[in-house]
């Protein structure tokens, strides 16, 4: 997980590259090997928070791309 400490959450305001796929940039490339990143965040979203060394931290997402 990428926030491994409640004190480096300061560290991590700003944009933020989440994945990285080799291959075209056509549909079936990006599901395919975006699919676990999607999953993922579509959970986050939905749950809105997740649990850090026991806290609870809202999440507040704002999702784009180039």
């Amino acid at each position: 997980m990428i926030l491994s400490y409640t004190h480096s959450l300061i560290k991590l305001l700003g944009n933020h590259t989440i994945a990285v796929v080799k291959g075209s940039e056509i549909y079936k490339t990006l599901k395919s090997g975006l699919k676990n990143v999607c999953e993922t965040v579509n959970e986050l979203v939905e749950k809105e928070h997740m649990i850090i060394d026991g806290k609870k931290v809202n999440l507040h997402f704002h999702l784009g791309g180039d």
